[in-house]
């Protein structure tokens, strides 16, 4: 393939991809320090001390279920940090899912909160923009964007010839097209890693949902139901009352002493236990112990260690993703890193447009790149829409679910700049097209 074909491959894939790869990109990277930024702007979420926890998970949930005897209580999962609450979510009688959480220290219940969170406002965005147009549909784009990005990772790499010498390299000058062009290329070869990466891990998500909606409806190793490779037997009900839920931990732990416990619920009559036990990048539900909830009976134990290597990925593909696996830190590298591919996503069509029309050539596939641009803002507009339903689902009556301020000044600021950001994108392309 001739050098001017890969820039071709290279450029317009960015021009009809750009905007949607931008959105993903940008939501993406703030899901990274989502959980961060709802600790931040609730004060419920925030413990009073980051001390060891004197209270365990076990205490926890029974504190909540006591203080909330008509709520059903659905999971319950440990701090994720030191600072954090534990965070037991709810199901009122209204059928409206709540987070409570409980002081790690005291026991207090520290306050409740709609389950809209930052978290989960970022996490519906960012995997499929709140299910616009159709939740599968949606799914299926954001998960194709990475066919474009993976594009534009390899023609990049034959483009700039001897990229790894030019780590400090960058060109100024009086034309804007060349310093965007030198800041874009510069970003590329910082970034090129952790493009890479989160291109493989959406293409493995790609696979995975794929394999899961086209060949045999499993998304998970083990579990009682038959989404799971591995389904656990049925249990019938018993006459005699469940143990505490501190005995059934406790079996748990005498089963796998270096498990760290952090979420547990229960699932058709079994407790599932998960956490992570000393395995390099995998979530927490790799490890998982199931027990009876009647006897306490460990009825399957899954390590991360004997997971095939397909279910091992699969464990594996969200810390790599999302850069938790090494704390605050790394997620603050994976949210920098995140904003450099952001910035890529959008400076490289613009520059592509520029240098069209600074030779004055006619802009190839212009029908094409009008379609793309009108479905991405088709797309946009619909996600908007389905965020704002989205949102009432959350709240009772119709009503939007209750946040602190801070949390709700959070969202619209980050909206609000969203559209800034985009809005000035489009305002320089019609420039350019005006001018020419």
């Amino acid at each position: 393939m001739k050098v001017k074909q890969w820039f071709n491959w290279h450029s317009l894939t960015g021009v009809w991809t750009g905007l949607l790869l931008f959105i993903i990109c940008w939501s993406g990277t703030f899901a990274t320090l989502s959980h961060e930024f709802d600790w931040l702007t609730n004060n419920a979420v925030r413990a009073a001390s980051t001390d060891e926890e004197p209270v365990s998970l076990a205490q926890a949930y029974e504190i909540v279920r006591q203080a909330k005897p008509d709520d059903k209580i659905s999971f319950a999962s440990a701090p994720i940090a030191s600072g954090f609450n534990y965070v037991v979510v709810v199901e009122t009688a209204q059928g409206q899912w709540r987070h409570v959480y409980v002081d790690p220290a005291s026991g207090q219940i520290k306050g409740d909160s709609s389950y809209f969170t930052i978290q989960r406002f970022f996490r519906d965005f960012h995997r499929n923009l709140f299910g616009a147009v159709n939740r599968t549909f949606a799914s299926y784009l954001v998960f194709l964007l990475a066919i474009p990005l993976l594009i534009s990772i390899i023609s990049a790499l034959y483009l700039y010839r001897g990229w790894w010498r030019k780590f400090f390299t960058l060109s100024w000058g009086q034309q804007r097209r060349a310093n965007v062009a030198s800041i874009h290329k510069l970003a590329g070869v910082w970034s090129l890693w952790f493009s890479l990466l989160i291109a493989l891990t959406s293409v493995w998500y790609l696979y995975e949902a794929f394999r899961a909606d086209a060949i045999d409806g499993k998304v998970t190793y083990t579990g009682a139901g038959r989404y799971a490779v591995q389904q656990l037997p049925e249990i019938t009900a018993a006459d005699q009352p469940a143990l505490s839920l501190s005995q059934l931990l406790a079996n748990a732990q005498q089963v796998r002493p270096e498990l760290d416990i952090r979420s547990i619920w229960f699932d058709n009559g079994y407790l599932q236990v998960t956490g992570q036990a000393g395995h390099l990048l995998v979530r927490d539900r790799a490890n998982k112990v199931y027990l009876n909830a009647s006897d306490g009976q460990i009825v399957h134990d899954q390590n991360a260690s004997d997971l095939s290597l397909y279910w091992r990925l699969s464990d594996t593909a969200d810390p790599l993703h999302f850069g938790d696996f090494g704390g605050l830190i790394s997620k603050i590298i994976w949210f920098i890193f995140g904003l450099l591919l952001s910035f890529l996503s959008l400076s490289g069509s613009y520059m592509y447009l520029k240098r069209q029309f600074a030779k004055r050539q006619q802009l190839k596939y212009r029908k094409t790149l009008l379609v793309s641009l009108g479905g991405s803002v088709l797309m946009l507009i619909s996600s908007v829409w389905a965020g704002y339903r989205a949102m009432l689902s959350y709240g009772s009556n119709g009503q939007w679910p209750d946040m602190p301020l801070a949390t709700i000044s959070f969202l619209l600021g980050w909206t609000l700049l969203t559209l800034l950001i985009v809005s000035y994108w489009f305002y320089r392309l019609l420039t350019l097209y005006q001018r020419n």
